[in-house]
């Protein structure tokens, strides 16, 4: 795992998550559109084309995943809440406040900090998470954020908005990680498909988490909630779930979990999306 490596792979997080959060504001105009009755061809081809977007999302990842470990992928993909921010401003003229603009400063400024580890090459060799690990991540976002999300009808629209981020994108580091380790050889390799039928199952297994990410956005939009509000815990999650996992492995070695730069960008991405959801 070199420099250049992790460069690819964190390039390939950039276009992903720009990809992916312009999918997410043309699913939601869309659908708040059909919603409110207008059926006409132009607003299903707008959901439509967010849902194409949308799809793309596992090719992202596998191509990451065959340069880089998978934290240098999924660490980028908060530098695409600036791309929604500017996509909403000058498409659909919503506005940006003050709020979510610093708030998106400190959460792209922690995943440059992020980024900064991943060129001086602070890690030496794949993340192995281990299955037990990630099946207990994957149960516990299963069992947990759907009812969550039934349970969060009273809410305020902004803790709705922050719910549902948190889910989807905790679904869709899942999904990240299960492709990840889906990718991963016996000779200690990686390549684009798996090569043995264990591997098959966890490739199958992540689609559950892209899915699962899917319905939850989905889900947040016929709530009326917000694209721009609902992706800042989006960001947040599916950057800091694989970070967590990676500390929990290497504190149960007896080792420091993250190196200071990690750390502290982690620090200001959570104050970013504290600050975003501000009122």
């Amino acid at each position: 795992m070199d420099m250049a490596g992790n460069l690819v792979a964190m390039l390939l997080g950039i276009g992903s998550s720009a990809t992916l959060h312009i999918s997410q504001a043309l699913m939601r105009q869309g659908m708040v559109r059909l919603r409110a009755g207008d059926r006409r061809v132009s607003q299903w081809s707008l959901y439509s084309l967010g849902l194409v977007l949308n799809f793309t999302a596992p090719l992202w990842v596998l191509a990451a995943n065959l340069f880089a470990d998978t934290l240098w992928f999924t660490s980028m993909f908060a530098t695409g809440m600036v791309a929604l921010l500017l996509f909403s401003r000058l498409v659909f003229h919503q506005p940006i406040t003050q709020q979510q603009t610093l708030g998106a400063l400190a959460i792209v400024a922690g995943t440059a900090l992020i980024a900064w580890a991943g060129m001086l090459g602070s890690t030496g060799a794949r993340t192995a998470f281990g299955l037990p690990l990630l099946m207990t991540a994957s149960l516990v976002w299963v069992l947990v954020m759907p009812l969550a999300g039934l349970l969060s009808r009273p809410l305020a629209l902004p803790k709705q908005e922050a719910l549902f981020g948190i889910a989807a994108g905790g679904f869709l580091a899942l999904d990240a990680l299960w492709k990840s380790l889906a990718q991963q050889r016996l000779d200690g390799s990686v390549g684009l498909l798996p090569d043995s039928m264990e591997a098959w199952v966890y490739f199958s297994i992540s689609f559950l988490g892209a899915g699962s990410a899917f319905l939850m956005m989905q889900w947040s939009y016929w709530r009326h909630c917000r694209a721009t509000g609902v992706v800042v815990g989006y960001n947040l999650m599916y950057v800091t779930l694989p970070l967590t996992l990676a500390g929990v492995v290497t504190l149960l070695q007896g080792q420091i979990p993250w190196n200071p730069l990690i750390m502290a960008g982690l620090v200001l991405m959570v104050v970013g999306a504290m600050v975003s959801q501000r009122r």
